[in-house]
């Protein structure tokens, strides 16, 4: 009869689970397992801290779109260099002014000087030069951009009102002049690097839509109000004082009247509120932005409908004893042109 030899297993380590609980102490049968636990267990207590930090750092970068996620997945522990933005100093603004004046000149003196006077243009250019028997006339010679494009070279674009020497109308034209400038603030130098370039004209911006699409009706209080503010304002009809909030800095923009008249067309605010109806009382402290469109009538000889212009001023108004102050002009709105929808319709405000 065989015995069975049940040999005694050895102890097995405690598997830790995951967040780094432990669920067996092992038997501390030898000194290296004494041992071995405790670094085990920080171990553990570690995996858990990293799990806990990669997750919420996971979730910051879902939290904060693609491109952070693209970061945090793909990142190979490279130091993140963050790209250094154009400083602006004293030096590069001198550098600057320099530049532009330097184009500006050229561009005026290339534009005016006759064959015969070409020497005078050595100032600036000591290159072979060809130039017209007759030299047209440039006027509003004006610096509309100037970028630096390698160390110390400028291109500076200047636009010009140009009237050929035939008689031919007068056009805007733009011009690129690279200038080469040395030194800085105190010390700036400039020189041009070639005949001016004419080019195309910056791009023009698309006009945004008016932000003021609700129209008053003419018997509203803020309509009286700015009709009131707009003749003493301009044509010196009372005292501007009267029809603004107090402590406003608004006072009539001369001492003589630059205008005859100033007739308010039309009055359109930001957003539709409330006791802006005729015979309406407003409520004190309540603010309304609107622009108002004017037609002005300079002072002169013949009839006033000869001497009309149009005009727009953004106002903010604000209500203190039942009526309407003119608070300031606001300098935030972005066009006087309305989009096609607003310009179709017209909208009164509530009663």
């Amino acid at each position: 009869m065989k015995l069975l030899d049940r040999r005694a297993k050895p102890a097995q380590a405690a598997r830790p689970r995951l967040g780094g609980d432990i669920t067996q102490a092992p038997a501390p049968a030898t000194a290296k397992a004494e041992t071995a636990a405790p670094v085990q267990e920080r171990w553990s207590h570690g995996s858990h801290l990293l799990t806990r930090a990669m997750s919420w750092g996971l979730m910051a970068a879902l939290l904060s779109g693609p491109v952070a996620i693209g970061l945090y997945v793909f990142d190979d522990g490279a130091p993140v260099v963050a790209q250094e933005k154009a400083e602006v100093t004293h030096d590069s603004v001198a550098r600057r002014s320099v530049a532009s004046e330097q184009a500006a000149a050229w561009v005026q003196a290339w534009l005016t000087t006759p064959e015969d006077r070409a020497a005078e243009l050595k100032t600036w250019w000591s290159g072979p030069l060809d130039l017209p028997k007759v030299a047209g006339q440039a006027t509003d010679v004006r610096v509309v951009d100037a970028v630096p494009t390698a160390p110390g070279v400028w291109a500076v674009t200047v636009a010009a009102s140009v009237t050929p020497a035939k008689g031919q109308p007068t056009t805007r034209r733009h011009y690129l002049v690279p200038v080469q400038v040395d030194g800085g603030a105190g010390d700036a130098s400039a020189a041009v690097k070639a005949i001016p370039a004419i080019v195309q004209a910056p791009a023009t911006a698309k006009t945004p839509s008016s932000p003021y699409n609700v129209t008053l009706p003419s018997d509203s209080p803020v309509v009286q109000s700015t009709q009131a503010f707009m003749s003493a304002y301009l044509a010196g009809d009372g005292d501007v004082a009267r029809y603004t909030t107090p402590g406003s800095p608004l006072h009539a923009v001369s001492e003589a009247p630059l205008y005859e008249e100033a007739e308010v067309v039309s009055v359109r605010a930001s957003e539709r509120v409330d006791n802006v109806g005729s015979g309406q009382t407003p409520t004190d402290g309540q603010i309304v932005q609107a622009l108002v469109d004017v037609t002005l009538v300079d002072p002169g000889p013949g009839e006033a409908s000869t001497r009309k212009r149009s005009a727009s001023w953004p106002l903010t108004l604000t209500a203190r004893d039942g009526r309407w102050e003119i608070t300031a002009i606001d300098g935030t709105f972005q066009t006087t042109a309305e989009s096609s929808s607003a310009a179709s319709s017209t909208t009164s405000p509530k009663e």
